[in-house]
């Protein structure tokens, strides 16, 4: 991808949101609430798990509501309603007012007053310590000890795990964050899709690298696999959305470079309080800390790989002002700031992509007899960026005059798009490849 401020807004933006669109879920194998019964309303997923439109969970929402109604005392339907109502905002269904969020709140403050035991309302209360807005608790100390109890509790049940490795990281304690970690994928926190999803971002980067990830999909994963697994634990997962938080952005950057930090927890303060005191912000805080790191990268004092995973949300690449290239399913942040040679298409690593998906990344899952591969499963749009990728692969290999990998990107995106059942995206790919290829006769299988 070429400098933003040379490239046309329009196409930049729709090649980041269609990359993103199918990024921002992941699977999980045995997240189910521990609370739930059989005859109960559908329980409301982590979008680890699937990924519905605002109807659906406006739809949802009423039926908690007719099932809270019968019974009011049930800790789990509060719960449930609070996580279809969040849902729902989070789809821009329904209004996104401070009403709605403090609804939420009220839900989640109940189910504990109705049952102090019910480990849902534990986590949920417990997690709320990370939010930006006002949350039930705010004593790190006493949100770990909530969280601790709902593990407690139900012991099979891995999300507080993942929640506790995020209050451990606010507070400093690695070392118990890495326990959490470890706890989780014993308790099969992740599918193996996702698992192998974590796997090839962490591959994917240099050795000393930063990378900047979305969300609890493409963070958890192989955060995990580094702590237990001891894959490419020389890199640095920075989670965007904790580093709004200004403990975790004092604390995170010596976590990876113990001698030569970025940056000290002084300049990380003076970030904050220059953001906090500006007449008008441009975007979240963690918005700026990317673009004080960009900065250093653009004059030569921070010479190690920084990445962002595919999977990042448009406007956070669109802070950055330098030169972004495609390798595997990371984005190379570029101390140059040239134009590309294309305004229809992002600069790719053709060689070191197509490289990582032959010999290093684990695709086998992407394959799997035994997964739910339906359009709703969050594992179903987070693997989209494989084929995502390879058709940028093949426009830059025909761009080349490399036909073979022409023909191996678009082999193998289209594999995986007929196994899971995107006929549609088939069909695309197909013509694309025929575009490209007209002779192939290869082609013809898939038509």
């Amino acid at each position: 991808m070429c400098n933003v401020s040379r490239m046309s807004r329009g196409v930049i933006v729709s090649i980041l949101a269609l990359l993103w669109a199918i990024s921002i879920g992941a699977g999980s194998a045995s997240a189910a609430s521990p609370s739930m019964r059989p005859d109960m309303p559908p329980e409301i997923q982590s979008w680890r798990e699937l990924i519905l439109d605002g109807e659906e969970y406006a739809k949802l929402a009423d039926a908690w509501r007719a099932y809270m109604k019968e019974h009011p005392r049930s800790a789990i339907a509060h719960i449930q309603l609070a996580r279809a109502l969040r849902y729902a905002q989070a789809c821009g269904y329904g209004k996104a007012d401070k009403g709605m969020i403090d609804e939420r709140m009220a839900l989640i403050e109940k189910a504990f007053e109705l049952d102090s035991d019910c480990p849902e309302a534990l986590e949920a209360i417990a997690v709320s310590c990370l939010t930006s807005g006002k949350p039930i608790v705010t004593d790190d100390k006493k949100a770990v000890e909530y969280a601790m109890r709902a593990i407690a509790l139900a012991p099979g049940w891995p999300v507080p795990h993942l929640t506790l490795w995020s209050l451990s990281m606010k507070q400093g304690k690695i070392e118990q964050g890495e326990e959490h970690l470890r706890n989780a994928l014993r308790s099969q926190a992740f599918a193996a899709p996702i698992l192998d999803f974590g796997h090839n971002l962490l591959v994917s980067a240099d050795p000393e690298a930063i990378i900047f990830t979305n969300g609890d999909n493409d963070t958890y994963p192989p955060l995990a696999l580094q702590t237990a697994r001891g894959i490419r634990d020389n890199v640095l997962v920075v989670n965007l959305s904790l580093l709004n938080l200004v403990e975790y952005a004092e604390a995170i950057w010596s976590y990876g470079f113990v001698d030569d930090p970025p940056f000290t927890k002084a300049a990380i303060r003076k970030i904050h309080a220059d953001w906090k005191n500006a007449a008008e912000r441009k975007g979240l805080f963690a918005i700026e800390v990317v673009r004080a790191l960009i900065g250093k990268v653009q004059d030569g004092s921070w010479t190690k790989p920084v990445y962002f995973a595919i999977t990042v949300a448009p406007p956070a690449l669109e802070c950055c002002e330098q030169t972004l290239e495609i390798e595997g399913i990371l984005w190379r942040v570029k101390r140059e700031r040239a134009e590309a040679e294309s305004e229809e298409t992002p600069l790719v690593n053709v060689a070191k992509t197509l490289r990582l998906f032959r010999d290093d990344f684990r695709m086998d899952s992407a394959t799997d007899l035994a997964f739910d591969w339906r359009p709703e499963a969050a594992a179903t749009r987070i693997l989209r960026n494989y084929p995502a990728t390879l058709r940028l692969a093949a426009t830059r290999s025909a761009e080349a005059g490399n036909i073979e990998g022409v023909r191996y990107s678009l082999r193998e995106a289209i594999q995986i798009l007929d196994f899971q059942g995107s006929k549609d995206m088939v069909r695309s790919f197909v013509e694309y490849w025929k575009k490209l290829d007209p002779e192939n006769p290869e082609i013809a299988r898939w038509q």
